[in-house]
């Protein structure tokens, strides 16, 4: 189940050429990521030099909703359309109107358990094909339950439900904040890179969830989910912001409706700002960053992931 979310109450061009892009490139194991800055007129594919791009190559369009990634999809083959979360800290839930009408029943079920220990009963189902734009996933595995549609981040917002990282697996996913568009190659080629890319190993969660180690200073390391359901910066436990020299002189505190998966409430949440963190070979400068408490895990969401284009290579070093 999700490790915590964060939800806004209110948030109130393109590819450049080569020499002028900055990106975030992490190795993973199995997959990798790495992302670019964006702006200039609209390209049909990111503006990387012609041999990088696969002609498997499907480029399909995303609302950017409150920090948070929204995709339209078609279930089935058929003309019935949802909206999806993409969402790269948890499995793939659906919700329960869904489920029902194109999915088949697993022969599991399970407790889905929140951060905080809230519980709903869910149920496997497989799902035949589930198409974005061009590209098609096929034969999903997916969760739902009676509280799947009432989680925070979906009510009325998101009638598919939560697109996870074990979705995602067998393609490289490329994530163009500025131009609102994912490109999902299923063959991809080797990637071009600048010279000034940011490069960093990359692992997986037992959830498939990509992860990344951070210097956030000198001999403080740790390991963050990317976390594409996660609207803020930087999200560390009580412990490790204990361990950390901020500049308190930005500290700034605001009240903001917090989703744990099944139950929200509201917080007053006290940022803090770390003058620089080291990605790789690279250092982002003046990084935010909030506590969720005790339990949270530490994550890295969209406020953080949207100065880059974010790269996610589930294909085992490109070769799906």
């Amino acid at each position: 189940m999700r490790p915590f979310w964060e939800i806004h109450v209110s948030l109130a061009n393109q590819i450049q050429r080569m020499n002028s892009l900055r990106l975030m490139f992490a190795w993973l194991l199995p997959a990798i990521a790495f992302g670019l800055p964006s702006s200039g007129p609209l390209p049909s594919f990111p503006d990387l030099p012609v041999k990088c791009l696969s002609v498997f190559t499907h480029p399909v369009p995303f609302q950017y909703v409150n920090r948070l990634i929204r995709i339209e999809a078609l279930v089935n083959h058929s003309d019935e359309r949802h909206y999806f979360f993409l969402d790269t800290g948890a499995p793939t839930f659906v919700t329960q109107n869904l489920a029902d009408a194109h999915a088949h029943t697993g022969s599991s079920s399970d407790l889905a358990i929140d951060v905080e220990g809230n519980v709903h009963r869910v149920q496997e189902y497989l799902l035949k094909s589930l198409h974005l734009g061009t590209w098609e996933m096929r034969n999903l595995r997916v969760s739902s339950g009676v509280g799947v549609a009432e989680m925070p981040i979906l009510r009325g917002t998101a009638s598919g439900g939560l697109l996870g990282a074990d979705a995602m697996q067998g393609a490289v996913w490329m994530i163009d904040y500025s131009n609102q568009t994912l490109y999902v190659q299923h063959h991809p080629e080797a990637p071009c890179l600048p010279e000034n890319a940011l490069i960093s190993k990359m692992y997986t969660d037992r959830n498939g969830s990509p992860l990344i180690e951070l210097e956030l200073q000198p001999g403080i390391r740790e390991k963050f989910i990317i976390d594409l359901a996660f609207n803020g910066s930087l999200l560390v436990n009580d412990k490790l912001l204990s361990r950390l020299d901020l500049l308190d002189s930005l500290r700034f505190t605001r009240t903001k409706k917090y989703s744990t998966g099944f139950r929200t409430s509201y917080r007053d949440v006290v940022y803090h700002f770390l003058p620089s963190v080291r990605i790789g070979h690279g250092v982002t400068d003046m990084v935010k960053l909030s506590s969720g408490g005790k339990r949270t895990k530490k994550l890295i969401g969209n406020e953080f992931l949207e100065q880059f284009t974010l790269i996610l290579d589930f294909c085992k070093f490109l070769s799906c």
